[in-house]
């Protein structure tokens, strides 16, 4: 057998986008988010510094522009929610406290609470 698997074209070995995107594991909230929440929107800097957040990149034409999603970690595990990145949390909107955007770069910060 002489399947020549070096000459296969690069259309066919290249990642789907889908593939490519990466989606990200919850983590904690970065320094203008939180700051954010505190200052700007007037929550206890006890229970903001708890929260986590997920994100996703708002196009793949910007690296440091991301959507997020803010929510409570302890809420999760209490509604037996498995949260694992921006999309899994879609399916529990209860638990999404905050929504919004973040410019990593440019430490821009937008966010609104979701209405409960």
């Amino acid at each position: 057998m002489n399947w020549k698997l070096w000459l296969m074209s690069k259309i066919a070995l290249a990642p789907t986008d889908s593939a490519n995107r990466k989606q990200e594991k919850p983590r904690d909230l970065p320094q203008e988010v939180g700051r954010h929440l505190v200052v700007k929107l007037g929550h206890d800097p006890d229970w903001v510094w708890s929260l986590k957040y997920v994100r996703k990149s708002k196009d793949s034409s910007t690296k440091n522009v991301f959507d997020i999603r803010v929510f409570s970690p302890e809420e999760a595990v209490q509604n037996h929610a498995a949260i694992g990145d921006y999309d899994s949390l879609s399916g529990y909107p209860d638990l999404i406290l905050f929504t919004g955007w973040w410019d990593k770069k440019n430490k821009q910060v937008m966010i609104q609470e979701v209405a409960m």
